[in-house]
């Protein structure tokens, strides 16, 4: 299993704002997402911690491509 992380940047001031995180389970990729206010500070442990809690209790679920159904 491994864990996708990716930061979103703010278009303005190009500072952290959020964390999306994927893994492929079981043949699904789970996402799961934080998103901070513009007001607050962006920490990246707070950020990873939400974000994987809501992979790991309510995730955004997709059927994962898998190289053998691209090839065909």
């Amino acid at each position: 299993m491994v864990r996708q992380y990716l930061k979103y940047r703010d278009k303005k001031q190009l500072r952290p704002r959020g964390l999306v995180v994927a893994e492929i389970v079981d043949h699904q990729l789970r996402i799961g997402w934080s998103l901070c206010d513009e007001r607050d500070t962006f920490t990246k442990a707070t950020a990873s911690n939400i974000a994987i809690g809501r992979m790991d209790t309510a995730p955004i679920l997709a059927d994962a491509i898998s190289p053998q159904s691209v090839l065909h």
